[in-house]
């Protein structure tokens, strides 16, 4: 008889459990009504020649669903809560741009409150600061029959462009300081002034009394020149009336003679007759 003797523990293990081709491994839960979420998993394995291990995995998804929920629970407040504080934010903007437009109307009634008296039809006779106030102050106390002191003021000023000679205006547009081309090229072209042309008739200008007659006759329409015709006035000269020049002529029988506003001197360059008349 033939005696084989084992090396160790280990292949005497090995020996026993190639001798049985099948094993049935069976775990259940004391508990025979498992409870909602947990399941009771039956493993029927076939051992092979070589040592292999059963694990028994048993499936509980009661922790899971209680980690989602909470998950989804944490994410739809953190939700509300970032809409709250934008929206928060967005009220905190509007009540700061409301106050700001409050102050800003405040400002301006205030503002229009302070400056709204204006006077028209005053003197411009005044040469310094101090007289306007005065006039204005004298103004206030004879039209308006109020009592004001200077205090009382806060600033005085003329509106629009005073002029010491309303009659001796400059031309708003000078002209070139060298020669140019007109039309196109030139960048200061001549300002485009209307004048009033009229004719009167008379039947003379001996004296004086005519030419006041003639004065107050114009003084009623508006004009810049004047043709006079039936002016039987001997010579030829050019007067200096004041406002406007006279310009008479005789070579006949008749005479023809001219207005000209003083203002437009120096645009008239020549005066050439056609005719007696």
């Amino acid at each position: 008889m033939e005696l084989k003797r084992t090396s160790n523990i280990q292949d005497i293990q090995k020996q026993e459990l190639t001798s049985d081709r099948y094993k049935k491994v069976t775990r259940e839960k004391e508990n025979k009504s498992p409870k909602r979420g947990k399941k009771n998993i039956t493993f029927d394995c076939e051992s092979s020649d070589t040592d292999e291990e059963v694990v028994y995995a048993e499936s509980d998804n009661s922790p899971y669903i209680n980690e989602e929920k909470t998950s989804i629970t944490s994410k739809i407040n953190d939700k509300i809560d970032q809409n709250f504080n934008f929206l928060q934010r967005e009220l905190e903007i509007i009540k700061e741009t409301n106050s700001k437009h409050d102050k800003r109307i405040s400002a301006i009634e205030k503002h229009i409150r302070q400056r709204n008296v204006i006077f028209f039809g005053v003197q411009e006779g005044e040469k310094s600061y101090q007289e306007l106030e005065g006039t204005v102050l004298q103004t206030i106390k004879d039209e308006l029959k109020l009592e004001c002191d200077r205090k009382e003021l806060e600033t005085v000023r003329r509106m629009g462009k005073y002029l010491k000679s309303k009659t001796n205006t400059k031309p708003t547009n000078p002209p070139p300081e060298r020669l140019v081309t007109a039309g196109v090229v030139d960048d200061h072209p001549p300002n485009l002034k209307k004048y009033y042309i009229s004719t009167f008739n008379l039947r003379s200008l001996a004296n004086e009394a005519r030419i006041a007659e003639l004065e107050y006759a114009i003084s009623q329409i508006n004009w810049d020149i004047i043709g006079i015709a039936e002016a039987r006035r001997l010579g030829y000269k050019i007067e200096d009336r004041g406002r406007y020049l006279l310009h008479g002529e005789t070579k006949g029988e008749n005479g023809v003679g001219f207005l000209v506003k003083k203002q437009n001197n120096t645009e008239v360059h020549d005066f050439i007759a056609i005719s007696e008349r």
